[in-house]
């Protein structure tokens, strides 16, 4: 058991939600068009050192370090979410809502101008236009007023909210104790972990395709994570959500609901010591 230090746990927080057989995403045997599994482990690589390097530095500049470490790896947005999680959480050591709190109300304008640079840098899809504080024009805001301001619209920029929702991934971090005590691999805990914040709904989904396809899509994921994926039905009918969520193209890809897991993988590696020697692989599932 070893407690890994920043850089790692960045790396294998990427990572692992990258290979982990996610319904709807990219994963080690599932690739986009235009967005590959090595792109991620290649990013995960990239923004690693540099949110190991930066833990002193303001989160504005720190985001947009890791989207140009990012782009000079990748041709496509990879990471921006999890960029934007990851961190304020690598800076704070006390995972309560008071420290972030604390941290997020005192960024400022130029961190919300340096996240605007990286997420046109980053240009992902979905965005749309606002009238007020669009990422095209400068901000007048501190960063977390703007984040708050897209956060009926964005589930990341969500967790910004007065520092607070950040708990929620905190909180869920704690669902992998429970689940590796009781025999479940990482990548099965993964899945389960894909259901309930899929359950609730995925803003990239909603930008995309609709406020009614995703509840209808949030409907499916609730109702899986109220079973077993244990069982053989429930693991046909978790392969039949995937099969929809790629049956046109990416427009269904669950990308926030990816970006919150890595964010919580991230908590529980930080806190916890970590066997990396045990099976990651849900075999059972391949069956």
């Amino acid at each position: 058991m070893i407690q890994l230090n920043l850089e790692q746990a960045v790396f294998t927080a990427c990572l692992w939600e990258a290979t982990a057989r996610k319904a709807g995403n990219v994963h080690r045997y599932r690739d986009f068009d235009d967005l590959t599994y090595l792109d991620f482990v290649q990013s995960a690589h990239a923004i690693a050192p540099v949110i190991a390097n930066m833990v002193d530095a303001p989160i504005g500049e720190t985001v947009l370090e890791c989207i140009k470490a990012t782009r000079r790896v990748v041709n496509t947005n990879t990471n921006l979410g999890i960029v934007l999680l990851l961190v304020p959480l690598s800076k704070v050591e006390i995972f309560e809502s008071e420290y972030l709190w604390k941290l997020l109300s005192a960024t400022t304008v130029q961190d919300a101008e340096n996240v605007y640079q990286a997420i046109r840098l980053a240009s992902p899809g979905g965005m749309g236009k606002v009238e007020d504080q669009d990422v095209a024009k400068p901000p007048t805001l501190n960063l977390q007023a703007v984040m708050q301001m897209a956060s009926d619209r964005d589930g990341v920029a969500a967790q910004y909210h007065e520092g607070c929702n950040f708990i929620s991934v905190i909180g869920a971090s704690g669902f992998f104790t429970g689940w590796l005590a009781q025999g479940l691999t990482m990548e099965q805990s993964i899945l389960e972990l894909q259901l309930i914040f899929l359950g609730v709904g995925d803003t990239l989904i909603r930008r995309k395709v609709g406020k009614e396809r995703e509840n209808e899509i949030a409907r499916k994921a609730y109702e899986l994570s109220m079973s077993d994926l244990q069982s053989a039905a429930n693991r046909l009918r978790y392969r039949e959500l995937d099969a929809y969520l790629r049956s046109e193209g990416n427009r269904l890809n669950p990308g926030t609901t990816a970006d919150l897991i890595t964010a919580s993988l991230f908590v529980w590696l930080r806190t916890n010591k970590v066997d990396l020697t045990i099976p990651f692989t849900w075999t059972e599932y391949s069956n």
